[in-house]
């Protein structure tokens, strides 16, 4: 069953396309996994950034998430088709 993910104060805005996000388990806490086009600077750029949320559940069915890093983890031209191409094990 899917739940609202509450907590999550100072995540950059995600993408709508789920073709350019990826989740996944890592070590009992969610990664996130998207690409964002570079700013005016970089038009022929796009970098893939990465969030760790550790995850806890409150008050029964509330569940909160608190992020614990967040970052460009790559930056790759605009071309390149980095998180069609994974399939993330971690």
């Amino acid at each position: 069953m899917w739940r609202d993910l509450k907590g999550l104060e100072g995540l950059p805005k995600l993408p709508k396309s789920f073709s350019r996000l990826r989740l996944v388990n890592y070590d009992g806490k969610i990664a996130v996994l998207w690409e964002k086009s570079g700013g005016v600077s970089s038009m022929e750029k796009k970098m893939i950034w990465c969030a760790v949320i550790a995850v806890e559940r409150r008050s029964g069915q509330e569940i909160y998430g608190k992020i614990e890093w967040c970052d460009v983890v790559l930056t790759v031209p605009k071309s390149y088709c980095v998180l069609e191409s994974i399939a993330v094990t971690i």
